[in-house]
């Protein structure tokens, strides 16, 4: 019997090795609200964020969510990766789906993966919360494309019709989660 072999195919993100064994053939399933709260508590869910930022404007783009986890607050672009997706396809695919654009990758800058554990969620029950394993990216965006970008943004996730807000490293002291600030400051003030 011939050994399967395991071939390394491009990740988008900097030091990982992505493997794919010949032959693989994932197919995802869909799960019911039930099943996929049953999912949701026994496993980290895998996600993606994506900031959107201009540099030379020293802004970024933030979104007010209207959904849980993070309700009313200040967020990023993102969701969840499906199963066999690529990080980029699934970066893709959350960005369509939550922008109606599509994404060039080779724009976006890797920034790392953060854990965090969210004290509630979208699915019931509400108050079980959420635990998150996600690869969080910047997207540096001339003024012309945010302005495109926000006026599509996902009715279900976002409030209706405010599109992005600019906020300056300043304004965002005090009103976003630790996790937003950190990546708007290794955003602008980076070195490409």
């Amino acid at each position: 019997m011939k050994k399967q072999r395991m071939v390394e195919k491009r990740s988008i993100i900097p030091g990982i090795r992505f493997f794919v064994e010949e032959g693989t053939n994932l197919k995802p399933g869909k799960l019911d609200d039930a099943a996929y709260s049953l999912a949701q508590s026994a496993f980290p869910v895998l996600s993606i964020d994506i900031l959107l930022y201009n540099k030379q404007q020293k802004r970024v783009y933030l979104a007010t969510r209207k959904i849980r986890p993070m309700e009313g607050e200040w967020w990023f672009v993102g969701g969840r990766i499906r199963f066999g997706q690529t990080e980029e396809v699934g970066l893709q695919s959350v960005f369509k789906r939550e922008t109606g654009h599509n994404l060039d990758t080779s724009r976006l800058e890797f920034f790392g993966f953060l854990r965090s554990f969210m004290k509630n969620r979208e699915q019931e029950p509400y108050d079980v919360g959420s635990d998150s394993l996600a690869m969080n990216f910047a997207l540096e965006v001339t003024p012309e494309e945010i302005e495109t970008i926000g006026t599509r943004l996902d009715e279900k996730e976002y409030k209706a019709g405010q599109g992005f807000k600019a906020f300056t490293l300043e304004e965002l002291e005090g009103e976003v989660q630790p996790i937003v600030l950190e990546m708007a400051q290794w955003a602008l003030r980076r070195r490409k």
